[in-house]
């Protein structure tokens, strides 16, 4: 199971016909509603800034203060590529809206610091 994931009942196994428009339908109309009743899932929510001229390296050490200001429910990633980093940002709490608020909260403080 995923992160913070709660099961409330006894394991199950769902099988579904092989044919893709039948399996599509009764996924979304049937199988997707009764694993949402089944597990208390959080709100994952992510944000990626995408940066370009400056190296990973130089760019955790200007964010290094914020970094470690950050909450420990946000979880943050660098992400390294050619000519350019992206930032990632997740959180996973319980409502979207507490997700993104608190995304958007750090974000707003990081991006003067780049």
């Amino acid at each position: 199971m995923g992160i913070g994931c709660k099961r409330r009942e006894d394991p199950f196994v769902i099988a579904l016909p092989g044919v893709p428009m039948e399996m599509q339908t009764m996924l979304q109309e049937t199988v997707i509603p009764y694993l949402k009743s089944q597990f208390i899932l959080p709100a994952i929510y992510h944000k990626t800034i995408c940066t370009t001229g400056i190296g990973e390296e130089k760019l955790a050490a200007i964010l290094s203060d914020w970094e470690k200001q950050l909450p420990s429910y946000i979880l943050l990633a660098y992400l390294s590529d050619i000519g350019t980093v992206k930032i990632r940002l997740i959180t996973v709490l319980d409502a979207i809206e507490e997700s993104k608020s608190a995304i958007e909260e750090e974000i707003e403080k990081m991006l003067p610091l780049i």
